[in-house]
């Protein structure tokens, strides 16, 4: 007979979908974080802008009046939307919801913000003939 070593006793982890979710979503999360603080040092660096700024200085582009605004709602959107999804999955898997429900429910919610961002740069390039370095 084996002996227990440990001063806790074993218990199986509750939430399994969760938790294996936890790292691609966290990943994500830090991507997304990384390109708006590179952007905004890259940007701040050659400009003194802020991000959020709602007025233009003379000879900046009409059209897009802020760059780093697309990354900014981006990781808001994801935020937002992200951390409601882990919390509603814990609190339906710790009350016996099905996991393999857990598990497609939020792989779908991923592949959905992965795609969210994605598509539109994929779709500009194949109708404009754009440059990835464009976007």
């Amino acid at each position: 007979m084996a002996s227990h070593t440990s001063l806790m006793p074993a218990s199986p982890l509750l939430t399994p979908a969760t938790a294996f979710w936890t790292l691609p979503f966290g990943a994500y999360l830090l991507f997304l974080s990384t390109r708006v603080s590179v952007g905004k040092n890259e940007l701040g660096a050659k400009h003194k802008t802020e991000l959020g700024k709602t007025e233009m200085a003379s000879g900046e582009d009409p059209q897009n009046p802020d760059p780093l605004s697309p990354a900014g709602r981006c990781l808001g959107n994801y935020l937002g939307d992200a951390s409601v999804a882990m919390i509603l999955a814990l609190l339906a898997e710790l009350n016996g919801g099905n996991r393999g429900l857990v598990n497609y429910a939020l792989g779908a919610l991923f592949l959905g913000k992965v795609a969210e961002m994605y598509v539109p740069f994929l779709l500009w390039i194949v109708w404009e003939g754009g440059r990835a370095n464009d976007w």
